[in-house]
């Protein structure tokens, strides 16, 4: 049974580790698809963004402003809130998307509308390299930002489009994310690490945070567990890099283990019960052949002993119960024969004695009676009174 045992623990590490690795090998399948899904669609807003870059309406407010009328002024501020509207409208990971252009010193909202120029804006969002669109973070938000340069060389550009992203729709789709209770998930994106939390790791996001600096991309295993806040988490994590972000889930190790729960009571039971089936074996196995023939072997050293008035007796009619009957058979036969060998040398001894008996008398009568004849006739004695005093 040991064999048996040792599998069966050899069996359930085996289904954990492998349990382990393919929830966590889904979880990471489930943040990349979900980070190449919103990479294509920043892409998709990318594209919109670059669209409004040469948008008619834009470009006529940043050329011609101080040509038009004020008529002519507001009907192109609608056409071009209107715009933004429709993009914002576009995607549900857009918040807000506004204008800001330098020359006429406005900033258009596609929730507020028009508005004086907000400079501190547009100097946190401008991008860093050329006309190219890229995420930044901002005052605890997020950007989509493109500009376009202005014909003069070292002015400022002549208006930067933003899109501001929806953390909190962020935020909801990382909940989908959190199916398991004290789950976990944690969004940081690029160089400015801006985290974004949900589920468990709300609560213990700086701790979270620390863990992913401390351990870094390359040496972070899903397979493995690491403790954080007092508890223990299988870590994935997946990054893109046309976003510069990555995606880390928290998965508590209790999750994993419980669906092992049930093998780990009936692994349990099963070991219970193999040590009392291994206990019943023994005992039985004690009674039905080792004591038995733990007995037989005690009369044979008694029989060698001499000892032939040993009968050994069997409950049950088995093997031992035959061997007893023979055995006891054995030494009914032995006896006999030990009896009829010695019965015939005493006989034997008894005939050789009156042998002996038969051939001492008739010498022993001749003697006598010689001693007699010389002893009368020494005495002068007759010999018939001599016989007569020697019988006396």
């Amino acid at each position: 049974m040991l064999p048996i045992i040792t599998f069966g623990v050899f069996l359930y590490g085996w289904i954990l580790q492998t349990t382990s690795e393919d929830i966590s090998k889904n979880a990471v399948s489930q943040i990349k698809f979900y980070l190449t899904d919103f990479a294509n669609e920043i892409e998709r807003l990318k594209l919109l963004q670059y669209g409004l870059l040469e948008d008619e309406d834009l470009n006529e407010i940043v050329f011609t402003w101080k040509t038009m009328d004020n008529i002519g002024r507001m009907d192109k501020i609608n056409m071009l809130s209107k715009r933004l509207s429709m993009v914002q409208n576009s995607s549900m990971y857009i918040k807000e998307v506004s204008v800001h252009i330098g020359p006429i010193s406005k900033s258009v909202s596609s929730l507020t509308g028009v508005g004086q120029f907000d400079a501190e804006k547009y100097d946190g969002i401008r991008p860093v390299y050329g006309a190219g669109s890229q995420i930044i973070d901002w005052n605890d938000g997020l950007y989509l930002s493109a500009l376009k340069q202005s014909t003069t060389e070292g002015n400022r550009p002549l208006f930067i489009i933003d899109i501001e992203l929806d953390t909190k729709k962020l935020g909801e789709a990382l909940n989908q994310f959190n199916t398991y209770t004290g789950s976990g998930t944690l969004l940081i994106s690029g160089k400015s690490d801006f985290v974004l939390a949900s589920g468990s790791t709300v609560y213990m996001k700086q701790a979270a945070l620390d863990l992913v600096r401390g351990l870094g991309q390359a040496s972070i295993e899903t397979s493995h567990t690491y403790e954080l806040s007092g508890n223990r988490y299988y870590m994935a994590n997946a990054n893109s890099k046309s976003l510069n972000m990555s995606i880390y889930r928290f998965i508590p190790e209790q999750i994993i283990h419980k669906p092992l729960n049930k093998i780990y009571a009936w692994a349990w039971l099963l070991a219970a019960a193999t040590f009392v089936f291994i206990a019943l074996y023994a005992i039985s196995t004690y009674k039905v052949i080792h004591k038995p023939l733990l007995l037989l072997m005690r009369s044979f050293k008694r029989l060698e002993n001499g000892d032939l008035n040993l009968v050994i007796e069997h409950g049950t009619k088995d093997e031992f119960g035959y061997l007893y009957g023979r055995f006891n058979q054995m030494v009914d036969t032995l006896r006999n024969l030990i009896n009829q060998v010695y019965k015939q040398k005493i006989m034997a001894q008894r005939a050789e004695l009156k042998q002996l008996q038969s051939q001492i008398n008739p010498h022993f009568l001749f003697n006598s009676f010689f001693i007699l004849s010389t002893m009368a006739k020494n005495r002068g004695l007759g010999a018939n009174r001599v016989i007569y005093e020697a019988a006396w």
